[in-house]
C-alpha cells in the first residue's frame, strides 16, 4: 500500500484529524477512485461529530466498492451511534458477508450485542473477533516486513550508485 496513504492512517490513529484530512484529500486528487480515503475521511468526519457527512463519505466509498467491509462497518457504527442496534447488527451481518476475515465487523457484533445484554452472541462473535485479529495481526507483520524489504533494497540500490559514483569521480 502507498507509504503516503498509511501515513495519513498513522496521523488518524494519533487522532491528528486535520493533518489526516490533508493527505487523504491529497490522495483524492490524485485518485478519485481512492474508496480507501473517502473511507478514511468518513471515520474523521464521524469524529468530529459530523455524523451525515461520514455517512455521506462511507456511502461514497460504498459506490466505488460495493463489498468494503469496512465502509460497511462503520455504517453500522453511526447507526449504532444513533441507538439504532438492529440496523448496525445488519451492517455488520453484511460486512462478514461481503468479508468473512474483517475482525472488526466481529468486534463491533459483540459489543452491539454487549449492549443489547445478549450475552451468548456477545462471547460468541468475540470469540471470532479475537480468531480474526490474530490472523490479521500475522498478515499486516508479513505486510510490514515486505514494506521495510523493499526500503532497505531501494537504499542499498542508492548506497551502490553513490559508491560507484565516487570511484568514477574519484
Amino acid at each position: 500500500m502507498d507509504d503516503t496513504y498509511l501515513d495519513a492512517c498513522l496521523l488518524l490513529e494519533q487522532n491528528k484529524l486535520d493533518e489526516a484530512s490533508v493527505i487523504f484529500n491529497s490522495i483524492l486528487e490524485q485518485d478519485k477512485g481512492c474508496y480507501k480515503s473517502l473511507n478514511k475521511l468518513g471515520v474523521i468526519f464521524a469524529k468530529q461529530k459530523n455524523y451525515e457527512k461520514a455517512v455521506e463519505y462511507f456511502k461514497r466509498a460504498l459506490e466505488l466498492q460495493l463489498d468494503y467491509a469496512p465502509a460497511i462497518v462503520n455504517l453500522g457504527n453511526q447507526a449504532q451511534e444513533q441507538g439504532d442496534n438492529q440496523t448496525a447488527l445488519d451492517y455488520y451481518t453484511e460486512a462478514i458477508s461481503k468479508d468473512e476475515s474483517y475482525h472488526m465487523a466481529y468486534y463491533n457484533m459483540a459489543v452491539t450485542y454487549k449492549s443489547m445484554g445478549n450475552l451468548a452472541e456477545y462471547f460468541k462473535y468475540l470469540k471470532q473477533y479475537k480468531q480474526h485479529y490474530k490472523q490479521h495481526l500475522n498478515n499486516k507483520d508479513k505486510a510490514e516486513a515486505a514494506r521495510l524489504r523493499g526500503n532497505a533494497m531501494k537504499l542499498s540500490g542508492v548506497a551502490i550508485a553513490i559508491l560507484v559514483l565516487f570511484f568514477v569521480f574519484r
